[in-house]
Formats: structure tokens, sequence, C-alpha cells
């Protein structure tokens, strides 16, 4: 009795351990068709999205158009193949009709999606190998053909530019000087209207040759030949000599300046020149852009492990648009008086350069009340009391 009951209990549980497999299988077949559908509704997409782009793109060439055409080609591929089989799988299992499933399975046709994949490999590899291949390696070289010539160009240009600041230089200064002895009466007194053109003649040249250091400055950083005399230098007495040096040029816009300075002493590793540089390049932009009888401050502080230099004006403040050009090379905003505010545009880059090079950040952000404060900062370093400050020629 008992081997009986196992005997029975035994086919029955074979008996719905097949059928769940079968229930299983069944639906696992119903599933591979809905995923081959769903393949086919995705290459239809991807084939319908590059008709799209290149109909609106007409003008389109070269090795981008043959990969669209070999794209195209192997999307249709895999819409006949994926829908051929979605069709036969699903009718066999009885998705569809079974008659479909008896004339999908003909053996004629049965090689039909066979024959359109070989084909369309073969134009696939046709267009990959003898056609895209080819024609991306004439882009690659040209495109590289291109770049050497757009280089050569700009050495060339540099070159010249950087020769002929080099040969400007030295008959500019020879006239400036010149200038400045029949200023100061060296050749007697002038009358007034030949002492005025004069006066505006040394302006202008003055403002040539700062133009001429400039780009002599830009050339020797682009060169790598900018050479720096790190030092110990008081920043307090760099401010100092560098705004008594503007002070004069404040006077012709009207503007005054004022130093303010947290600590009496400052020391930091710094080329002096290079610094006093970055504060004649942050002073003129300053006085050029403030309001007359406004001031333009300089103020120096200090924590543990830095100094902080702000150059604030009064200034409309920088255009938004403008942002993110201002430390670029021959960078000018936009103004309504731009021939009263003209320069070279390369102070501010040359100024992001030394810092640069000082292992120091300069930026800017908008002051309080309207206008810029640009500012940058310096790594501290620490002084034995036997060295002093180093003081510039004057």
């Amino acid at each position: 009795m008992n081997s009986d009951s196992f005997y029975l209990w035994s086919e029955h549980d074979r008996s719905r351990t097949i059928s769940i497999l079968r229930q299983s299988l069944h639906l696992m077949i119903h599933a591979a068709v809905f995923i081959y559908w769903v393949i086919v509704l995705l290459w239809l997409t991807v084939l319908g999205m590059l008709l799209v782009f290149y109909v609106r793109n007409p003008s389109v060439f070269g090795t981008t158009r043959l990969l669209l055409v070999v794209l195209a080609v192997d999307t249709s591929r895999n819409i006949i193949e994926n829908t051929y089989f979605g069709m036969f799988f699903g009718s066999q299992y009885g998705v569809f009709s079974a008659s479909i499933a008896d004339a999908l399975g003909n053996p004629t046709l049965l090689i039909l999606p066979k024959i359109a994949n070989v084909a369309a490999g073969s134009v696939v590899l046709y267009l990959l190998l003898l056609r895209w291949l080819p024609a991306a390696i004439r882009e690659h070289k040209e495109l590289d053909k291109n770049a050497r010539d757009a280089q050569s160009l700009s050495n060339t240009m540099a070159e010249f530019v950087a020769n002929a600041s080099h040969e400007l230089r030295t008959p500019l200064t020879s006239i400036s000087g010149s200038l400045g002895l029949l200023v100061a009466g060296a050749a007697g007194p002038l009358p007034a209207t030949a002492d005025r053109l004069v006066l505006i003649a040394q302006a202008n040249v003055k403002r040539l040759i700062r133009l001429v250091n400039d780009i002599l400055d830009v050339e020797k950083f682009e060169s790598g030949m900018m050479a720096f005399d790190m030092r110990e230098v008081d920043l307090v007495l760099i401010a100092e000599q560098a705004t008594d040096a503007n002070r004069a040029f404040a006077e012709e816009y009207g503007v005054s300046i004022r130093l303010e300075m947290e600590p009496q002493s400052c020391m930091v590793r710094a080329d002096a020149e290079r610094v006093i540089q970055v504060f004649t390049n942050l002073l003129s932009n300053a006085i050029k852009f403030s309001p007359k009888g406004a001031e333009v401050l300089v103020k120096i502080e200090r924590d543990a492990h830095s100094a902080h230099v702000i150059v604030r004006d009064h200034g409309s403040g920088i255009p938004k648009e403008f942002r993110s050009l201002i430390f670029g090379k021959f960078s000018q905003a936009k103004t309504d008086s731009s021939r009263q505010r003209s320069g070279s545009g390369l102070g501010l880059n040359i100024a992001a350069k030394i810092m640069n090079q000082h292992g120091g950040g300069i930026g800017f952000e908008d002051a309080p009340g309207g206008g810029t404060a640009f500012y940058f900062d310096l790594p501290r370093c620490d002084q034995l009391p036997s060295f002093g400050a180093v003081r510039l020629a004057g």
C-alpha cells in the first residue's frame, strides 16, 4: 500500500513538473517574440532618426555620409532578420497563426533573411574597408597638414611680431628720451602750442613703448624665455613704489590712489620687478575705468600662509559676457568710451602669467557699492633678521 501510494505520488509530481516546465517554456517563447519585436521597433526608430538627420543636414559629406549609409544598411539588415525570426518563432508556438509558420518554414523562404544578412554584411564591409577607411585616412592627413600649416603660420607671425617689436623698441626709446628733453627745456623754452604738441607726442610714444614691451613679454612667456629673479622681498615696499610710480598717470585721469596696508612689512619670495608689473597693470586698468574724481584703493592683507593684494576701482564693473575672457590675450571690454580707455589688451594676460610663475593666484570680484576688485595672492616666506628687505632702484 505504501509503495503504491509512493508510486502514484511520484507520477503526479512528474506530471505537475512537466506542466510547469511547459508553461515556463511557453512564457519564455512569448517573451523572446516580444523582445524580437522590441528590437525591430528600436531598429526602425534608429533608421528613422538616420533618415531625419540626413534630410535635415544635407551638407554632411565624406566619411560622415559613408557612416550614415553603413548604419542605414546594417539597420535594415537587423529589421529584416528580427522581423522574420520574430514571426517564425511566434507562429511555431501559437503566438501567431500556424499558417505563418508553414509559410516561413519553407526552405526556400528560410534562406532569404540569411541572404539579406550576408548581402548587407558585404556592403558594410565594402563601405567600411574600401570607402570609409581610405577616406578617413585622407581626411586625417589633410587635418594634420592643415594643423601643421596653421602652427607654422602662427610661429611665423609670432616671430615677425617679436622681431618688429625688438626693432621698434630702440627708436621709440630714443624718441621718448628726445621728447623728454624738449619738455624739460633742454632746447630752450617752447611756444605754448609747440609745448602742448610735444606733450601729446610724448604720451603717445610712451603708450607705444608699453605696447611693444607687452608684446615682447607675451612672446617671452610663450617661448619659455621669460626669466625671473626670485628672492625675498617686502611686498609693502613694492606696493609703495608701484603706487608712487602710477600717481602721475592717475592724475591725468583725475583719479587718486590710496594705499591701505594692514601689515607694516610682508615678506614674500618673488621677482620684485615682475610684481611691480602686475601692480602697474592692475592700477592702470583701475585708473582708466574709474570716473573722474574717484579713488583707487590698493590694500594689502596677510594670513598665516599668503599675502593678499586688492586693487579696487569705482567703475561700471565688468560685463557678464566678458568675464570668462578677461585674462585672455588682446581682451578688452566694449565700453562707450573705449577710445579713452585704449590699451593693448595684454596687461591682465601678462599679470596672470606672472602670478602663475610665482605659484600665486589672481582673480576679480564685484566690489561692494559698485566697481571691481582685482586681487592676487603670493605665498609668504619667513625672513631671517639679517637679510633685510630688497629695495628696487628708483
